[in-house]
């Protein structure tokens, strides 16, 4: 139906869309790991905005289509109207509420979207749609402050804040586990056995190389001048260390938006826009075997550090990724028009 169909678009009247995350209610004490999902500086769009030259509706929107598509390839989130205005709130420094009424404009959007995609019903699963979208937009702020604008470099207390930030009251249900049991923490090691990834006594190992080898890469690009004529090599460099991020897959869960917030971070320190893909079913079509592609094919052992080929290009994931940046950061009329609908600031 989906491939077929346009999901039907809600959206509040101007008034009461520029005030659904306004409220200044008082949330519920957190973590560290989880603070910043509530309450960020208010310069990140400015700071995105100085660093690209665009406007920051223009970064926002393309930012919002890239984090809806990931959601919706890993069958997370709420609509691309809903993930609008979220991110539009969380990326301008807004307050976003812990949990959303069934009264709320929201609620019902995201109810709806579920209804369209044939997703069972209940309260707590709409909660969980609208806990994805804001964690996902949250984890993404977080990445991209970090490793773009303070131009630091990735360490594994970055990956390990960045998965508790997305996957906060997030709880599993296969296998029953809660989110504060396995958010920003390496999969364990009586995680159901899967031979495409690497068993979990060596992950720590994996992720410390490959953070190792990253650094090198990064302060070398850092010294270089972004160009068009080396592109394709710097979609490459990126494509490189997500193939070994999909193949260790270090958390229980999570680990394909993880993936790509760190492709996205990624392309962003070398001067490249964005991917945005996953926004509909041909496209998820598409990435599922390019995904597949990082796997080791027909292996059938526990895959161990020795196994792993040393990091290498794979061209299904660099080609997907070059084919998925040809917009650069132009948000198209269509998607301008429904993000200035969704956040109250268009007819």
């Amino acid at each position: 139906m989906e491939a077929n169909t346009t999901e039907p678009e809600t959206s509040p009247s101007q008034s009461s869309a520029s005030q659904l995350f306004s409220s200044q209610t008082s949330l519920p004490q957190q973590s560290p790991a989880t603070t910043f999902a509530v309450t960020t500086p208010r310069s990140f769009v400015a700071e995105l905005s100085l660093m690209t030259g665009l406007e920051p509706n223009n970064i926002i929107e393309v930012l919002s289509r890239m984090i809806y598509g990931s959601n919706m390839i890993s069958n997370a989130g709420g609509s691309l109207p809903t993930t609008y205005r979220i991110c539009n709130a969380l990326f301008r420094g807004q307050e976003i509420p812990e949990k959303i009424a069934q009264n709320d404009f929201e609620y019902n959007e995201i109810r709806g979207h579920m209804e369209f995609r044939q997703i069972p019903v209940s309260p707590e699963s709409i909660m969980q749609c609208y806990r994805e979208t804001v964690q996902h937009a949250a984890a993404a702020k977080y990445l991209i402050t970090k490793i773009v604008i303070q131009q630091r470099y990735y360490d594994e207390a970055t990956f390990q804040q960045a998965h508790g930030i997305l996957t906060h009251s997030t709880d599993l249900s296969r296998p029953q586990v809660s989110w504060a049991d396995y958010g920003g923490y390496y999969r364990p090691l009586n995680a159901p056995y899967d031979p495409r990834f690497l068993i979990s006594s060596q992950i720590p190992t994996a992720m410390f190389d490959m953070i190792g080898q990253l650094s090198g890469e990064m302060a070398n690009l850092d010294g270089q001048q972004a160009m068009d004529e080396n592109f394709y090599e710097r979609i490459s460099y990126a494509c490189r260390f997500c193939e070994r991020f999909i193949q260790i897959h270090p958390f229980l869960d999570g680990n394909g938006r993880m993936y790509r917030l760190f492709l996205t971070t990624l392309l962003l320190r070398a001067g490249i826009p964005p991917a945005v893909y996953g926004l509909y079913a041909y496209d998820r079509s598409r990435h599922e075997p390019v995904e597949l592609a990082c796997y080791l094919n027909g292996n059938q052992q526990p895959l161990g550090l020795q196994v792993l080929t040393p990091l290498g290009t794979n061209t299904h994931l660099v080609k997907f990724v070059v084919d998925h940046t040809y917009c650069r950061w132009k948000s198209p009329e269509n998607d301008m028009s429904k993000f200035l609908r969704a956040t109250g600031q268009g007819p």
